[in-house]
């Protein structure tokens, strides 16, 4: 007999042979190791209520996820209350998955972002746009708020919503110190540095909008050029920081004393301009009277020439500016210290 053969045969006559009892134990414990690897397999295939999703999260297979996932991952009531949140939720914003469970998200979230999140409607309903995802304040353990972004799904019954909560706080820091940085850029193009009143390019934009708005709705709108009397001479006499003073208070004069619907702006070295929505010449010519007596009485001794015209008639806004300065220059000629409009015959 070949060896192998009869050792086979040796091997059989000293192994016990098992019994019916083991058997059905190892039969039993078979079935527990496939049912436990049917329950991780099967876990997008639930067919039970949300609050029993929780036992499949205790599972390895889901810890390992959640727990080292960067994003939180939690379900909630359609009310906002949390019935499952990711371990890693201390680690996200400093809140325990214990102390989560049962607070309603909306109790968290910033009062200012609070209407950016879906709500209920009166059948229980989530209405919500139809971008999915959502950025707002989470109020942090310590009290801090941190900007989050959510993406949120409802459950078939609708009951339930399941999301994923990214970090997005220094994303939305640095997204608003460029806004901020856009915004302080745009200021300074727009402001004359010397009296902080807007510049050109800001009082162009602005006459040219007007003027078309007004041209659309078939409606007057004034424009007054406004010179400072013998800047000149304030500046050869004086120097040119007396000459400065003296434009930053003319500058004040003007801003305080126009209507609060006018647009004050410094035209050009010592002139400036008011742009007058919604008026005629003979509207126009009270208002700057007024703020050539109050510039007139400032304690400064400076006198204004002002000439204003309005767009009746003019087809565009360089004609406007045309016949402002027309006026202006007859205002001048007639002695300065007036207010002198494109239709008045002297």
């Amino acid at each position: 007999m070949p060896l192998t053969d009869w050792l086979v045969q040796f091997g059989r006559a000293i192994t016990p042979q098992p019994t019916q009892a083991d058997l059905l134990l190892r039969l039993g414990k078979m079935r527990r190791e496939i049912r436990s690897l049917e329950e991780k397999l099967q876990l997008a295939a639930q067919t039970e209520a949300v609050p029993d999703l929780p036992r499949f999260a205790g599972s390895a297979f889901t810890d390992l996820i959640t727990e080292y996932s960067s994003d939180l991952i939690s379900i909630h009531k359609i009310t906002g209350e949390y019935v499952y949140v990711s371990p890693n939720s201390e680690r996200f914003f400093g809140w325990s998955s214990r102390q989560l469970l049962g607070q309603s998200l909306y109790e968290l979230v910033h009062p200012d972002e609070a209407p950016e999140l879906d709500r209920v409607d009166d059948t229980g309903h989530l209405q919500r746009s139809d971008d999915p995802k959502v950025r707002y304040r989470i109020r942090t353990a310590s009290g801090t708020y941190r900007w989050v972004e959510t993406r949120a799904t409802n459950t078939d019954d609708q009951q339930h919503m399941v999301c994923i909560t990214r970090d997005v706080h220094s994303e939305m820091l640095a997204e608003q110190q460029r806004a901020s940085l856009a915004d302080e850029l745009r200021r300074l193009a727009y402001t004359d540095s010397l009296t902080a009143l807007p510049n050109r390019l800001a009082a162009d934009e602005m006459l040219r909008r007007e003027f078309s708005l007004s041209f659309d709705l078939g409606q007057s709108m004034a424009a007054a050029i406004i010179d400072v009397d013998k800047f000149k001479l304030v500046n050869d006499t004086k120097g040119h920081q007396a000459g400065d003073e003296v434009l930053k208070a003319t500058a004040n004069a003007i801003q305080d004393s126009k209507r609060d619907k006018d647009f004050a702006a410094r035209w050009a070295g010592d002139e400036f301009i008011v742009i007058q929505p919604h008026t005629r010449e003979d509207q126009a010519f009270l208002a700057l009277e007024r703020l050539r007596e109050s510039v007139g009485s400032s304690g400064h001794d400076v006198t204004l020439s002002i000439g204003v015209a309005d767009s009746r008639g003019v087809t565009n806004v360089d004609e406007l500016l045309h016949r402002a300065d027309t006026a202006l220059y007859r205002a001048k000629a007639l002695g300065r210290n007036r207010v002198i409009s494109f239709e008045d015959p002297r």
